[in-house]
Protein backbone atom coordinates (compact mmCIF):
# COMPACT_ATOMS: atom_id res chain seq x y z
CA UNK A 1 0.00 0.00 0.00
CA UNK A 2 1.54 3.40 -0.91
CA UNK A 3 0.05 6.93 0.43
CA UNK A 4 0.88 9.32 -1.74
CA UNK A 5 -1.38 12.04 0.07
CA UNK A 6 -0.86 13.66 3.37
CA UNK A 7 -2.73 11.77 6.24
CA UNK A 8 -5.93 13.85 6.89
CA UNK A 9 -9.29 12.42 7.55
CA UNK A 10 -10.59 16.16 7.45
CA UNK A 11 -10.09 19.53 5.75
CA UNK A 12 -12.15 22.60 5.51
CA UNK A 13 -13.27 22.86 2.14
CA UNK A 14 -14.48 27.01 2.19
CA UNK A 15 -15.20 26.80 -1.46
CA UNK A 16 -18.40 24.27 -0.68
CA UNK A 17 -22.13 24.07 0.47
CA UNK A 18 -22.13 28.10 0.74
CA UNK A 19 -24.89 28.91 -1.53
CA UNK A 20 -28.54 28.11 -0.66
CA UNK A 21 -31.02 24.88 -0.61
CA UNK A 22 -31.93 25.88 -4.34
CA UNK A 23 -28.70 26.75 -5.43
CA UNK A 24 -27.08 23.29 -4.47
CA UNK A 25 -29.95 21.85 -6.27
CA UNK A 26 -29.00 23.33 -9.50
CA UNK A 27 -24.86 22.72 -8.99
CA UNK A 28 -25.31 18.96 -7.73
CA UNK A 29 -26.13 15.93 -9.42
CA UNK A 30 -26.72 12.37 -7.93
CA UNK A 31 -24.91 14.55 -4.99
CA UNK A 32 -21.95 15.40 -6.63
CA UNK A 33 -21.31 18.57 -6.21
CA UNK A 34 -20.25 20.55 -9.22
CA UNK A 35 -19.34 23.62 -7.45
CA UNK A 36 -15.89 22.53 -6.26
CA UNK A 37 -13.40 20.06 -6.02
CA UNK A 38 -11.47 18.04 -2.85
CA UNK A 39 -8.53 20.17 -1.73
CA UNK A 40 -6.76 17.24 -1.53
CA UNK A 41 -6.40 15.70 -4.84
CA UNK A 42 -8.47 18.00 -7.41
CA UNK A 43 -11.24 15.35 -7.99
CA UNK A 44 -14.48 15.48 -7.43
CA UNK A 45 -16.39 15.40 -3.89
CA UNK A 46 -19.79 14.51 -3.11
CA UNK A 47 -22.39 16.57 -0.95
CA UNK A 48 -23.36 14.61 2.12
CA UNK A 49 -25.04 16.26 5.36
CA UNK A 50 -23.42 15.88 8.49
CA UNK A 51 -25.28 12.60 10.04
CA UNK A 52 -23.25 10.90 6.32
CA UNK A 53 -20.36 10.77 9.43
CA UNK A 54 -22.23 8.47 11.40
CA UNK A 55 -22.84 5.68 9.26
CA UNK A 56 -19.35 6.32 7.61
CA UNK A 57 -18.39 5.06 11.74
CA UNK A 58 -21.21 2.17 11.85
CA UNK A 59 -19.51 0.57 8.63
CA UNK A 60 -15.92 1.22 9.49
CA UNK A 61 -16.54 -0.20 13.25
CA UNK A 62 -17.90 -3.35 11.95
CA UNK A 63 -15.36 -3.79 8.81
CA UNK A 64 -12.50 -3.30 11.32
CA UNK A 65 -14.29 -6.41 13.68
CA UNK A 66 -15.52 -8.87 11.08
CA UNK A 67 -11.92 -8.32 9.14
CA UNK A 68 -10.00 -8.93 12.00
CA UNK A 69 -11.98 -11.60 13.82
CA UNK A 70 -12.27 -13.66 10.13
CA UNK A 71 -9.22 -13.05 8.76
CA UNK A 72 -7.43 -16.37 10.00
CA UNK A 73 -10.96 -18.55 9.68
CA UNK A 74 -11.23 -18.48 6.08
CA UNK A 75 -9.02 -18.60 3.02
CA UNK A 76 -10.02 -15.37 1.33
CA UNK A 77 -12.32 -12.18 2.37
CA UNK A 78 -13.51 -10.03 0.02
CA UNK A 79 -15.17 -6.33 0.25
CA UNK A 80 -18.11 -5.22 -1.96
CA UNK A 81 -19.73 -1.84 -1.98
CA UNK A 82 -22.82 -0.60 -4.19
CA UNK A 83 -23.24 3.05 -5.02
CA UNK A 84 -20.07 3.87 -3.43
CA UNK A 85 -19.25 7.30 -4.25
CA UNK A 86 -16.37 9.01 -5.30
CA UNK A 87 -14.46 8.19 -2.60
CA UNK A 88 -14.60 12.19 -0.92
CA UNK A 89 -16.80 13.99 0.42
CA UNK A 90 -17.96 17.35 1.79
CA UNK A 91 -20.24 18.03 5.01
CA UNK A 92 -22.74 20.93 3.87
CA UNK A 93 -23.13 22.21 7.23
CA UNK A 94 -18.96 22.51 8.25
CA UNK A 95 -17.82 22.55 4.76
CA UNK A 96 -15.18 19.64 5.95
CA UNK A 97 -13.87 17.41 3.89
CA UNK A 98 -13.74 13.58 5.03
CA UNK A 99 -13.24 10.30 3.61
CA UNK A 100 -15.97 9.08 1.53
CA UNK A 101 -16.94 5.18 2.95
CA UNK A 102 -14.59 3.59 0.23
CA UNK A 103 -11.44 5.44 0.95
CA UNK A 104 -12.78 5.19 4.97
CA UNK A 105 -12.41 0.95 3.71
CA UNK A 106 -8.91 1.52 2.03
CA UNK A 107 -7.36 3.79 4.28
CA UNK A 108 -8.27 1.39 7.30
CA UNK A 109 -5.45 -1.05 8.41
CA UNK A 110 -7.00 -4.14 7.94
CA UNK A 111 -7.40 -3.75 4.75
CA UNK A 112 -4.43 -5.27 4.22
CA UNK A 113 -6.41 -8.59 4.81
CA UNK A 114 -8.57 -8.22 2.27
CA UNK A 115 -8.29 -10.38 -0.92
CA UNK A 116 -10.42 -8.08 -3.55
CA UNK A 117 -12.66 -5.12 -2.59
CA UNK A 118 -15.12 -4.43 -6.00
CA UNK A 119 -16.78 -0.70 -5.44
CA UNK A 120 -19.72 -0.33 -7.88
CA UNK A 121 -21.51 3.13 -8.60
CA UNK A 122 -23.79 4.28 -11.59
CA UNK A 123 -21.95 7.26 -12.41
CA UNK A 124 -19.21 7.16 -14.77
CA UNK A 125 -17.46 9.98 -13.71
CA UNK A 126 -17.50 9.13 -9.71
CA UNK A 127 -15.77 5.62 -10.88
CA UNK A 128 -13.49 7.47 -13.08
CA UNK A 129 -12.64 9.37 -9.95
CA UNK A 130 -12.66 6.76 -7.44
CA UNK A 131 -10.52 4.75 -9.57
CA UNK A 132 -7.63 7.64 -9.65
CA UNK A 133 -7.65 7.93 -5.88
CA UNK A 134 -7.73 3.77 -5.54
CA UNK A 135 -4.38 4.05 -7.77
CA UNK A 136 -2.71 6.86 -5.65
CA UNK A 137 -3.53 4.76 -2.59
CA UNK A 138 -2.92 1.28 -3.42
CA UNK A 139 0.70 -0.17 -4.83
CA UNK A 140 -1.24 -3.79 -5.63
CA UNK A 141 -4.05 -4.29 -7.58
CA UNK A 142 -6.68 -5.53 -5.15
CA UNK A 143 -9.45 -2.77 -5.52
CA UNK A 144 -11.31 -1.19 -8.49
CA UNK A 145 -13.85 0.85 -8.87
CA UNK A 146 -16.89 -0.63 -11.60
CA UNK A 147 -19.84 1.15 -13.41
CA UNK A 148 -22.63 -0.83 -12.13
CA UNK A 149 -26.10 0.35 -12.05
CA UNK A 150 -27.98 -1.64 -9.52
CA UNK A 151 -30.87 -2.10 -11.36
CA UNK A 152 -29.37 -4.02 -13.80
CA UNK A 153 -28.81 -7.62 -12.09
CA UNK A 154 -27.15 -8.87 -15.29
CA UNK A 155 -24.62 -6.72 -14.84
CA UNK A 156 -24.42 -6.55 -11.24
CA UNK A 157 -24.38 -10.79 -11.27
CA UNK A 158 -20.96 -10.22 -13.63
CA UNK A 159 -19.05 -8.14 -11.96
CA UNK A 160 -19.13 -10.12 -8.63
CA UNK A 161 -19.01 -13.38 -10.23
CA UNK A 162 -15.29 -12.56 -10.03
CA UNK A 163 -15.11 -13.36 -6.28
CA UNK A 164 -14.71 -16.80 -5.33
CA UNK A 165 -17.78 -18.23 -3.53
CA UNK A 166 -15.51 -20.02 -0.73
CA UNK A 167 -14.54 -16.76 0.23
CA UNK A 168 -16.35 -14.82 3.10
CA UNK A 169 -17.94 -11.08 1.49
CA UNK A 170 -19.24 -7.83 3.72
CA UNK A 171 -21.30 -6.42 1.17
CA UNK A 172 -22.51 -2.72 1.68
CA UNK A 173 -25.53 -1.42 0.01
CA UNK A 174 -25.58 2.31 0.11
CA UNK A 175 -28.59 4.02 -2.35
CA UNK A 176 -29.84 7.63 -1.21
CA UNK A 177 -33.81 6.08 -1.73
CA UNK A 178 -35.69 2.84 -0.96
CA UNK A 179 -35.11 2.09 -5.14
CA UNK A 180 -32.72 -0.82 -5.09
CA UNK A 181 -34.63 -3.67 -6.26
CA UNK A 182 -34.96 -6.74 -4.08
CA UNK A 183 -34.37 -9.00 -7.38
CA UNK A 184 -30.48 -7.08 -7.05
CA UNK A 185 -30.57 -8.05 -3.40
CA UNK A 186 -31.51 -12.14 -4.42
CA UNK A 187 -28.95 -11.54 -7.02
CA UNK A 188 -26.34 -10.34 -4.79
CA UNK A 189 -26.88 -13.51 -2.49
CA UNK A 190 -26.87 -16.02 -4.91
CA UNK A 191 -24.04 -14.54 -6.64
CA UNK A 192 -22.05 -14.83 -3.15
CA UNK A 193 -23.71 -16.71 -0.93
CA UNK A 194 -21.84 -16.57 2.00
CA UNK A 195 -21.53 -12.79 2.85
CA UNK A 196 -23.21 -10.39 5.64
CA UNK A 197 -24.73 -7.65 4.50
CA UNK A 198 -25.28 -3.52 5.29
CA UNK A 199 -27.86 -1.92 3.52
CA UNK A 200 -29.08 1.55 3.76
CA UNK A 201 -32.69 2.16 4.13
CA UNK A 202 -34.10 5.54 4.10
CA UNK A 203 -36.82 5.12 5.79
CA UNK A 204 -36.57 8.38 7.90
CA UNK A 205 -36.82 10.34 4.38
CA UNK A 206 -37.73 8.74 0.97
CA UNK A 207 -40.25 6.09 2.89
CA UNK A 208 -41.52 8.79 5.37
CA UNK A 209 -42.14 11.34 2.62
CA UNK A 210 -44.14 9.00 0.27
CA UNK A 211 -45.11 5.67 1.72
CA UNK A 212 -48.70 6.35 2.54
CA UNK A 213 -49.51 8.03 -0.43
CA UNK A 214 -48.26 5.43 -2.48
CA UNK A 215 -50.70 2.87 -0.42
CA UNK A 216 -54.02 5.30 -0.73
CA UNK A 217 -53.34 7.65 -3.85
CA UNK A 218 -53.63 6.18 -7.91
CA UNK A 219 -52.04 9.46 -8.39
CA UNK A 220 -48.57 7.80 -6.43
CA UNK A 221 -48.70 4.23 -8.78
CA UNK A 222 -45.02 4.95 -9.92
CA UNK A 223 -43.58 5.65 -6.29
CA UNK A 224 -45.68 2.69 -5.43
CA UNK A 225 -44.03 0.23 -7.86
CA UNK A 226 -40.62 1.69 -6.76
CA UNK A 227 -41.24 0.34 -3.53
CA UNK A 228 -43.12 -2.96 -5.04
CA UNK A 229 -39.93 -3.58 -6.24
CA UNK A 230 -37.46 -2.95 -3.29
CA UNK A 231 -40.00 -4.97 -1.41
CA UNK A 232 -40.01 -7.56 -4.06
CA UNK A 233 -43.18 -8.14 -4.29
CA UNK A 234 -46.98 -6.04 -3.55
CA UNK A 235 -48.22 -7.97 -0.67
CA UNK A 236 -47.48 -5.24 1.68
CA UNK A 237 -49.70 -2.47 0.04
CA UNK A 238 -52.70 -5.00 0.10
CA UNK A 239 -52.62 -5.81 3.64
CA UNK A 240 -55.45 -4.70 5.90
CA UNK A 241 -53.22 -3.47 8.40
CA UNK A 242 -51.18 -1.88 6.27
CA UNK A 243 -54.14 0.41 4.81
CA UNK A 244 -55.55 0.78 8.44
CA UNK A 245 -52.19 2.55 9.25
CA UNK A 246 -51.85 4.43 6.52
CA UNK A 247 -55.51 5.87 6.74
CA UNK A 248 -55.24 6.92 10.37
CA UNK A 249 -52.00 8.65 9.62
CA UNK A 250 -49.82 6.04 11.58
CA UNK A 251 -46.30 6.85 9.38
CA UNK A 252 -44.27 5.69 12.71
CA UNK A 253 -46.54 2.14 12.77
CA UNK A 254 -46.40 1.98 8.77
CA UNK A 255 -42.84 2.52 8.98
CA UNK A 256 -42.37 -0.72 11.05
CA UNK A 257 -44.28 -2.69 9.05
CA UNK A 258 -42.48 -1.27 6.37
CA UNK A 259 -39.24 -2.96 7.52
CA UNK A 260 -40.62 -5.82 9.51
CA UNK A 261 -41.98 -7.05 5.71
CA UNK A 262 -37.88 -5.86 4.30
CA UNK A 263 -36.40 -8.00 6.67
CA UNK A 264 -38.82 -11.17 6.20
CA UNK A 265 -37.59 -11.47 2.75
CA UNK A 266 -33.93 -11.58 4.25
CA UNK A 267 -34.91 -14.10 6.27
CA UNK A 268 -36.32 -16.32 3.48
CA UNK A 269 -32.75 -16.52 2.10
CA UNK A 270 -31.63 -17.60 5.04
CA UNK A 271 -30.28 -14.11 6.98
CA UNK A 272 -31.82 -14.98 10.04
CA UNK A 273 -29.82 -12.48 12.28
CA UNK A 274 -30.62 -8.45 11.68
CA UNK A 275 -30.90 -5.84 13.58
CA UNK A 276 -31.25 -2.11 12.43
CA UNK A 277 -29.01 1.00 13.90
CA UNK A 278 -30.44 4.22 13.08
CA UNK A 279 -28.78 7.57 11.60
CA UNK A 280 -30.40 10.32 13.28
CA UNK A 281 -34.07 10.60 11.97
CA UNK A 282 -33.04 9.93 8.22
CA UNK A 283 -32.49 6.90 7.74
CA UNK A 284 -31.36 2.90 8.75
CA UNK A 285 -28.65 0.62 8.55
CA UNK A 286 -29.70 -3.01 8.56
CA UNK A 287 -27.62 -5.38 9.11
CA UNK A 288 -28.19 -8.83 7.72
CA UNK A 289 -26.26 -12.13 8.91
CA UNK A 290 -26.92 -16.16 8.27
CA UNK A 291 -24.47 -16.35 11.79
CA UNK A 292 -25.22 -15.45 15.09
CA UNK A 293 -21.22 -14.25 14.82
CA UNK A 294 -22.13 -11.81 12.45
CA UNK A 295 -24.43 -10.11 14.63
CA UNK A 296 -22.33 -10.72 17.56
CA UNK A 297 -19.60 -8.46 15.69
CA UNK A 298 -22.22 -5.97 14.37
CA UNK A 299 -23.34 -5.39 18.12
CA UNK A 300 -19.91 -5.25 19.50
CA UNK A 301 -19.06 -2.53 16.58
CA UNK A 302 -22.51 -0.74 17.73
CA UNK A 303 -20.95 -0.10 21.20
CA UNK A 304 -18.80 2.32 20.18
CA UNK A 305 -20.57 5.62 19.46
CA UNK A 306 -19.40 7.93 17.05
CA UNK A 307 -17.98 11.42 17.38
CA UNK A 308 -18.70 13.94 15.09
CA UNK A 309 -15.59 15.59 16.29
CA UNK A 310 -13.02 13.19 16.33
CA UNK A 311 -11.17 10.77 13.60
CA UNK A 312 -12.61 7.68 11.99
CA UNK A 313 -12.00 4.73 13.67
CA UNK A 314 -8.82 2.51 12.94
Amino acid sequence: MKATRPDLREIENSNCCICNRLQRKDLTEDGICGATQSMIDGQIVRCVGAWAYQKIFRLIKYFSIFTSGMKDRWCGLNYVEICCGPGRCVVKETRKEIDGSSLAIINNPVFGHIKKALFLDANEQVVKSLNTRIKALLAEDKALALLGNYGDEKQIRQHLSVLPTGHLHFVFIDPTECDIPFRTVETIIATLPKADLLINVAVGTDANRNLSNAILKKTHAKVRKKYEDFLGSSDFFVKPETINKAQLGDDEGLRRLFRQEYIRKLEAYGYSYTDLKPVKHYYELLFASKSHVGLDFWKKACKYDHNLQGELPL
